[in-house]
């Protein structure tokens, strides 16, 4: 059984917007999972940073709409 991926409210949104948020990012159980959802929005949503914490981390950032960012911790 997977282990839900944690998700943390770091820009305080509203519950039920967050909610929403959540159920999307849910799914996400690898990189390609997230890349693929980014690759499905229209217009397609891009990956504007990476930052390499050590030679196997990542973190992987993605501008998402409303001025948010998407942070993933990749390992």
């Amino acid at each position: 059984m997977e282990t839900p991926t944690p998700i943390e409210n770091r820009a305080s949104l509203p519950a039920p917007q967050f909610e929403r948020l959540t159920q999307a990012l849910l799914q996400h159980r690898s990189i390609k999972h997230a890349l693929d959802w980014l690759q499905s929005h229209r217009p397609p949503l891009t990956v504007s940073d990476m930052i390499t914490q050590d030679e196997f981390s990542h973190d992987v950032l993605m501008d998402y709409p409303g001025g948010l960012c998407l942070v993933y911790d990749v390992t």
